[in-house]
């Protein structure tokens, strides 16, 4: 009676554990792409940087600064998609070449600036 229960007790377990398994293949292997691209959506973001600032000047008016308003677009290697398509349609929307992100590594840490001119600060919104 004893040891029916037992196996009765290991069965369970082993067929939750196949369970487990079996779904952690599911997210693992067969659903990379929807997690992948899912996780890189929700650590992307447009992030509007607008601090208008007056000029600055001494007593004799004459300014300290040059201050002109500039576009850019900067991305993050470490958080770059490795999607072609995406790639080919950051560097059209850049005007740039896709060779530039080849480089990319999610060990690089650094930004990279790109400047854009003001008719183009919306044509990144397309990628997400």
């Amino acid at each position: 009676m004893r040891k029916g229960r037992v196996r009765l007790v290991l069965y369970i377990i082993t067929a939750l554990m196949a369970c487990l398994v079996y779904r952690l293949y599911q997210i693992q292997v067969e659903q990379y792409e929807v997690f992948s691209s899912a996780a890189f959506r929700q650590r992307s973001r447009m992030t509007p940087v607008y601090h208008e600032r007056g000029q600055i000047f001494d007593r004799n008016m004459i300014p300290f600064t040059d201050r002109t308003t500039e576009y850019v677009a900067v991305l993050q290697p470490a958080i770059f998609p490795r999607d072609r398509k995406v790639w080919e349609t950051v560097a059209d929307a850049l005007k740039t070449s896709i060779e530039d992100f080849t480089n990319f590594s999610i060990y690089n840490a650094s930004p990279v600036i790109y400047r854009i001119d003001e008719a183009q600060p919306g044509c990144l919104s397309k990628i997400r």
